[in-house]
């Protein structure tokens, strides 16, 4: 990426990291340890036109969900949670990572 100057690193990452989940503790500290990284190589990548980013997708419909003891409230706290009253799908996901990935991203949104 360095010697063609440029490109796009996006890295998953998950809300576990903000808020206590039971049996979570390990998945949370190495998504903090993730963000971290991606917030450090976000700047010293940055000097050869490389864009570091994270996505957090918070709960998605995927069968990770049937590990959770109390999944029907998890659920029902998502839906109310996100705007759509649906729960974040794979292909959302993918959508985000996508556009990241895309040379529109690196154009400035400022004016």
């Amino acid at each position: 990426m360095r010697k063609r100057c440029g490109g796009s690193i996006v890295a998953l990452t998950s809300m576990g990291l903000l808020r206590y989940i039971p049996e979570y503790a390990a998945v949370g500290a190495a998504k903090e340890a993730l963000e971290s990284t991606v917030r450090y190589l976000g700047i010293e990548l940055n000097r050869w036109n490389i864009n570091v980013n994270a996505v957090a997708g918070g709960i998605t419909d995927t069968e990770s969900l049937g590990y959770f003891p109390n999944r029907e409230q998890v659920v029902e706290h998502a839906k109310r949670m996100n705007h759509s009253g649906r729960l974040t799908r794979p292909e959302d996901i993918v959508a985000a990572v996508a556009f990241l990935l895309s040379d529109d991203a690196g154009l400035s949104l400022v004016g």
